[in-house]
């Protein structure tokens, strides 16, 4: 496979031997920016994709971190999933 390009906000790239997840993205970057990303913006696509997400040569990403105001909406869907489950677990079936 050729080398897969990421395309980041600030016109620099990130080059890959294999299509990277946006965590392995944000790991290139460095570990505390890994720890702090919570999914990705898509090419300017406004849908939040979860960190394991695989991406494509040619993807733009903008990481979504805990200080972007996107993070309040990745972090209450999430809850939502979490209490769902927790319903489904103890409602009756």
């Amino acid at each position: 496979m050729s080398a897969v390009r990421i395309l980041l906000p600030d016109n620099s790239a990130k080059e890959f031997d294999h299509e990277p997840t946006v965590l392995e993205v944000a790991l290139s970057i460095g570990p505390r920016l890994a720890k702090d990303t919570l999914g990705a913006v898509l090419n300017d696509s406004g849908e939040v994709v979860d960190l394991r997400q695989k991406l494509k040569d040619g993807t733009k990403v903008k990481l979504v971190t805990t200080k972007d105001p996107l993070s309040l909406e990745v972090i209450r869907h999430s809850a939502a999933h979490v209490m769902a489950q927790a319903v489904q677990e103890f409602g009756p079936t």
